[in-house]
């Protein structure tokens, strides 16, 4: 987390003082590849999101609060896909990797993340996500894809690049 916030300390802040990446070139992030079994749960991306709408995609967010990497996970499955903390059976955070879109001009530091699940739980999706289905790993890399998503998950799961 030093490292985030090192990189972070000159950058606005919302009022309940969450980090503000709106208009930030370098953007900290996690993706987390959620599994249960040999399934993964990937999310539609909503067209109203800003970066890479109507994509599938694991769950992903901004890493706009200090805070251990584990809470932020929680939090964020939660507030995404309602998977909450006894759902989970474990959390493993692999090592950072930087994804460059010069098309949008970010630079994405990218903390992959493998999320094992107890249970399949009800999911429910917020409005950054259409939908959210479960998909055999095999056919993960099949479908249309956020872009640097199929890295992302291969890192996650241990498969490299």
């Amino acid at each position: 987390m030093n490292e985030i916030a090192e990189l972070t300390k000159d950058y606005p802040r919302f009022k309940d003082g969450r980090i503000d990446y709106t208009n930030a070139r370098v953007c900290p992030v996690l993706n987390c590849t959620v599994m249960c079994g040999d399934e993964v749960l990937l999310t539609y991306r909503s067209k109203d999101v800003i970066a890479y709408p109507e994509t599938w995609n694991g769950i992903s967010g901004f890493i706009d609060e200090i805070k251990p990497f584990n809470q932020i996970v929680r939090d964020e499955l939660s507030e995404e896909v309602n998977i909450q903390a006894d759902d989970i059976a474990s959390i493993s955070i692999r090592q950072k990797m930087i994804q460059i879109d010069d098309a949008i001009n970010r630079e994405w530091h990218v903390w992959p993340v493998l999320v094992e699940l107890k249970r399949k739980p009800e999911i429910k999706t917020n409005w950054e996500n259409k939908e959210a289905k479960w998909v055999l790993k095999n056919d993960v890399l099949k479908l249309a894809l956020m872009p640097f998503y199929a890295e992302t998950f291969q890192i996650a799961i241990g498969d490299g690049v």
